[in-house]
């Protein structure tokens, strides 16, 4: 966005355009908004934050925001709004409902509270998002009221990265061309003028995210990780683009970058280094592609030691499955099993199977990949495979 039309949002709307630049390492995003001063730095870096995916520190930082201007709209919008996952089909409505309910006890009270019209359209979609009806309805009337959002100012380049963005949640079947590039049409539109913006390139990448459109989102992959190297997951979904088109070297050294950020950002909260994490899962994917075993067998021996300690603790929310170690560990060994013949260690701890039946699953799999043909080994495997598939994909009723 050139200064002159900056300077013009920032007349019309009656307040500053503070901007995140590079030197934040989280991209370049300027958002014209009603906020009182002392809110603009962590509003600004929120949603920076928000359009890279680092949806924790999002939230972070919009409640700093709000503890700074307790009556600034946008700042409740983007707490809200970093409970929502489009792509990963993700949302906790109930956490963004107390969130708002912390705002104003009521649509009507939180709208009358946004100090522009702008703002109260965004608030009025984020209403939407979170209003009644399944998630399925609600993502499709989202996205409607992010389109009439996007005509209404089609110089928001926020606005049509969040309408790209909500197009590409109403894909609930599953990725499907038409949608996508719905998505990347609008995104290409401004993306001459906006080539560092983090929403802009982090949607395209998704949009492109497959073997036929991977090339066209080469631009923006090159582009985003230099750009964003302070937000992991933008430094892993580089590795998007480039696994499709076989871009092995590439593939792992955007996933050691997120590991290595990632543990940066956990160092500097006092906590110790990721163990698991899906940048480590993609990592020994490239590994194993450059037939680099020695690295990848040691990723792997360490996130089993790690899979193991996890499997004698009390089991978890369903929620933690998805990125535990023993699902990381299941993940890598996998894959490994099937470029290499050779099948994984065996666990030596029982895996509950209340918690841990996609992971039993996937190492199952792999068992019967890597068994000989026509073995006891891999009739063994496929009778594991099918008495788990009927718990992890339960028939529809």
């Amino acid at each position: 966005m050139g200064r002159p039309i900056i300077l013009l949002l920032a007349l019309v709307f009656l307040a500053p355009a503070p901007t995140s630049r590079a030197a934040s390492r989280l991209g370049e995003v300027s958002f014209a908004n009603s906020g009182a001063p002392a809110a603009q730095a962590p509003f600004i870096r929120g949603l920076a934050l928000l359009h890279n995916f680092e949806y924790a520190d999002a939230a972070i930082a919009f409640r700093e925001a709000q503890a700074a201007d307790p009556g600034f709209a946008m700042a409740w919008w983007g707490e809200a709004m970093s409970y929502n996952h489009p792509v990963w089909m993700e949302q906790d409505a109930d956490k963004a409902r107390r969130a708002l309910a912390s705002f104003g006890p009521t649509p009507d009270v939180r709208l009358s509270k946004a100090g522009t019209e702008r703002e109260k359209a965004y608030v009025h979609a984020l209403e939407t998002l979170y209003g009644a009806g399944d998630k399925k309805d609600r993502d499709l009337r989202y996205a409607e009221e992010m389109a009439r959002l996007h005509e209404r100012f089609p110089a928001d380049v926020d606005a049509t990265a969040f309408y790209a963005l909500s197009l590409l949640g109403t894909a609930h079947e599953g990725r499907d061309f038409a949608t996508y590039m719905r998505a990347a049409a609008l995104l290409e539109e401004v993306f001459p003028t906006h080539p560092n913006h983090p929403g802009v390139l982090h949607y395209l990448i998704h949009c492109y995210d497959d073997p036929i459109h991977a090339p066209l989102g080469m631009r923006a992959a090159r582009l985003y990780g230099p750009l964003a190297a302070g937000a992991p997951h933008a430094l892993h979904m580089t590795s998007h683009i480039f696994i499709a088109l076989g871009m092995w070297d590439e593939v792992i050294a955007a996933n050691l970058a997120a590991r290595g950020a990632g543990n940066d950002a956990r160092r500097a909260k006092g906590l110790a280094p990721e163990p698991c994490g899906h940048s480590r899962e993609w990592l020994v994917y490239g590994y194993l592609q450059e037939r680099r075993l020695a690295e990848a067998d040691a990723m792997i021996a360490d996130s089993r030691r790690m899979a193991v300690i996890e499997i004698a603790r009390p089991p978890g929310p369903a929620a933690d499955r998805r990125w535990s170690e023993l699902a990381s560990y299941a993940d890598m060994a996998t894959r490994s099993a099937i470029d290499t013949g050779r099948p994984a260690e065996p666990l030596p701890a029982v895996i509950e199977p209340a918690d841990n039946e996609p992971a039993r699953f996937m190492l199952a799999y792999g068992e019967a990949m890597a068994a000989p043909a026509d073995s006891a080994r891999l009739r063994a495997a496929f009778e594991r495979l099918g008495a788990l598939r009927r718990h992890v994909w339960p028939a529809p009723k």
